[in-house]
């Protein structure tokens, strides 16, 4: 198992979240409970995703733009 800062963050914060997403959750499983885990430590809040599309957007579209230039 790695350890990171952000699992030992989560891990104080709430030690049940941290058990679900790293000791359950896995997506080669075949019980069905342990796909669902996964599939539900891969959900974002809405915030989260528009961050993540206007990363991508800046990513792709914006910098290659600078650097043509």
């Amino acid at each position: 198992m790695k350890w990171s800062f952000s699992t030992s963050r989560m891990f104080l914060h709430c030690p049940r979240k941290w058990y679900y997403s790293q000791i359950v959750a896995n997506h080669t499983a075949k019980d069905p409970l342990r796909r669902e885990a996964y599939l539900l430590k891969q959900l974002q809040s809405l915030y989260a995703w528009r961050g993540r599309l206007v990363d991508i957007v800046i990513e792709k579209m914006i910098v290659p733009g600078i650097r043509s230039r």
